[in-house]
């Protein structure tokens, strides 16, 4: 299993950067271009709440767990 962070949907519905966000969230710009690109190795609930906070979304809507085996996904 691994993480995807929807980080990428919600900066194109906000027509966001990630310069902008990264600012705004005190994330800094590697660590959301590895929340972009599913390349994390752990994600730190501090940033997933500075997240959802910026977003105004619940945790749920930013995180899903992929089965990458099986290709099945669950919404956290």
């Amino acid at each position: 299993m691994k993480f995807k962070i929807h980080v990428e949907k919600f900066m194109k519905q906000k027509n966001l950067s990630v310069t902008k966000v990264s600012k705004d969230t005190g994330i800094s710009r590697p660590t959301l271009t590895r929340y972009i690109k599913s390349t994390l190795k752990k994600v730190e609930s501090k940033n997933i709440q500075a997240l959802c906070c910026y977003f105004k979304c619940e945790p749920g809507d930013l995180v899903e767990f992929v089965d990458e085996e099986n290709k099945t996904s669950a919404v956290v």
